[in-house]
Order: structure tokens, then C-alpha cells, then sequence
């Protein structure tokens, strides 16, 4: 039920009649008419007596304005809420902090107190390695810490194998060599006859791959990418990815994430929770190309700079 069909309704009936409503709101007669025969369509109900000159109300009609009044009110109410929040007259806001930075904290919020008293802010004191992907989690508003936090570090060292054939999004399923092992020393049929073997590739500058700058053919084909995570201790993190076009990944073996779209690459497009084990991870990447542009960029959220990345394990 339009909130604006019934704002006419109730228009016309406070007026008793279609013209004077018309004039109030600013509108044309016939549109007027065409919103109250709408709302009539809608609800399978005569809400004005046509025959009687002054826009009496049916008792369907007298029905339905008890509680399109209410919805005004409500809606006036939740619109009035909403200017409040933004303009900082009311809400809550949710900070996470490490315990260095919670003491510097407290006088800024108090600050902020006296000038948004009706703010409600909560501190709460987190381990710094856990900020990052509470924010991400959207269980935290801000996250505060006392120090720079390593730099959003890209996985840049690959091992790359392909290119498979993958004549449509389907082809995203289908599982080749790749999925079953990570014999490095070994090649695969490819597409057009040509054999898929392991290279090693760097990231440009800004942490992505071009995949077409590296495989021919490339319509209509995919490739699979291999690397390593340490990790110094069982771990929450989330894996940041884009792609261009479809993406799988697997993380220790187990498929953890799979989007079948056809897009443009963009950075940390996907945001995928995983469990990373203490020592070396294995990370496989599967990306599908339709036609154009065909690319990824991979990051693990690692606020203390903790982790690890080889294309092969380190013993």
C-alpha cells in the first residue's frame, strides 16, 4: 500500500470532495481520482460513496482512514527518527578499542558527550589483532588502535596454472587437475590443445593481475592460482578478493567461497570468513573469464602484520 496514495485519500476525505483535495495537494483532479481508485483496486473495496455529493466514506473507507492516519503518524515518527540520527541528536555508536588506545579514547568521548548528549557511545577494550574483522563484521562501528597498523598487504607471489577451457559461468564447477593436487612439476590439456603447466607470476603495483597480460588464449577460459599463508597461531580472518569475472576459493581444501558473476574487477568485492590454521595454509584460487577484462586482487585482513605469504612452504 502506497504511502502516498493514502496521504490522497485521507486528503479527500477530510475534504469531502475530489477538487478541494486536488487543490491542497497541488495536483490534478484525475490524478487525484486514479490514486483513490488504485488504493480501491488494491483493497477490493468502494471507499467513497459515489453518489452522495460530499465525499462521504463508505464503511470500508471509514475503516481504512483510522489506520491510514496511524501510518501517517508512523511515518511522520520514523522520518522525524531518522533526521535525529543524522544529525547526531540521537543513537548508538559502538567503538572498539585496544587498551593503549582506550585511555586516550575517553576524554575525546566525553568531548563528544557534551556537545551529543543523546548519543549513547560504547567503548569497548579489544585485542588489537581482532579489530579489524569486527569492523569488517559490522559488529563495531570504529575501530581504534594505538599504533599504524601494517599496510593493506595484497597476496602478490602466485603460482598460476592454465588456461582451462570454460565455454560459460558453468564451467566455474567443473573441476580440473588443479582442485585434486598441487603437482607443481606436472601439465594439463588446456584449452585449444596447449598444455596448463604451474608458473609463478607477480601482482602489479597495486596488488592485482592482469590475466590476459599472462595467458593466451583469453576468452573463455579460467585459471587456477596457488599460494601459502603462515599464520602464528588458529586464527578468525576474512579473505578481501575481487575478480574479474567468476571466483572459487579454497582454503586448506575446503571450498570456502564461490561467486558465479560475470563483473568488473573491484577491490575487496567479496569478503569471505575463514579459519586459518596455526603454520602454513594453502590457498587455491579459481578465476573465470568470459570476454574482456579478466583479473583478481587478493588480501587477507592482518591489522598486525602477522602473516605470512610463500608460493611454496617454508620448512
Amino acid at each position: 500500500m502506497d504511502l502516498a496514495e493514502l496521504r490522497v485519500f485521507l486528503e479527500v476525505a477530510r475534504e469531502h470532495s475530489f477538487s478541494k483535495a486536488a487543490t491542497r495537494l497541488h495536483r490534478t483532479q484525475p490524478a487525484v481520482s486514479q490514486a483513490i481508485r488504485r488504493l480501491e483496486d488494491e483493497l477490493g473495496e468502494r471507499l467513497f460513496d459515489r453518489t452522495a455529493k460530499d465525499g462521504r466514506l463508505t464503511e470500508a473507507g471509514r475503516v481504512l482512514f483510522d489506520y491510514a492516519e496511524r501510518l501517517m503518524r508512523l511515518a511522520e515518527e520514523a522520518d522525524g527518527a531518522v533526521r535525529e540520527l543524522r544529525d547526531l541528536r540521537r543513537g548508538r555508536v559502538l567503538v572498539g578499542a585496544n587498551e593503549a588506545a582506550t585511555h586516550a579514547l575517553l576524554p575525546i568521548v566525553a568531548r563528544f558527550r557534551h556537545v551529543h548528549p543523546r548519543v549513547q557511545v560504547d567503548v569497548r577494550r579489544i585485542p588489537s589483532r581482532q579489530i579489524g574483522a569486527e569492523v569488517l563484521q559490522r559488529s563495531l562501528d570504529f575501530g581504534v588502535l594505538s599504533f599504524v597498523p601494517a599496510e593493506r598487504r595484497f597476496v602478490t607471489e602466485w603460482l598460476l596454472a592454465g588456461p582451462f577451457d570454460a565455454p560459460d559461468m558453468d564451467s566455474l564447477a567443473v573441476a580440473h587437475p588443479p582442485e585434486k593436487e598441487a603437482a607443481l612439476d606436472k601439465t594439463y590439456p588446456g584449452k585449444r590443445g596447449l598444455r596448463a603447466a604451474w608458473k609463478k607470476a607477480a601482482a602489479r603495483p597495486d596488488g592485482s593481475f592482469d590475466l590476459n597480460e599472462i595467458f593466451r588464449p583469453s576468452e573463455q577460459v579460467l585459471v587456477y592460482g596457488l599460494t601459502y599463508i603462515h599464520s602464528p597461531d588458529d586464527r578468525m580472518t576474512h579473505i578481501l578478493l575481487g575478480s574479474d569475472d567468476g571466483v572459487r576459493v579454497w582454503l586448506n581444501d575446503g571450498l570456502v567461497h564461490s561467486n558465479p558473476a560475470y563483473r568488473s574487477h573491484s577491490v575487496d568485492e567479496d569478503r569471505v570468513k575463514v579459519r586459518l590454521h596455526k603454520g602454513w595454509n594453502k590457498l587455491l584460487i579459481k578465476v573465470v573469464q568470459g570476454a574482456g577484462g579478466w583479473g583478481f586482487s587478493l588480501r587477507l585482513a592482518d591489522p598486525d602484520g602477522v602473516l605470512r605469504f610463500a608460493t611454496e612452504p617454508e620448512q
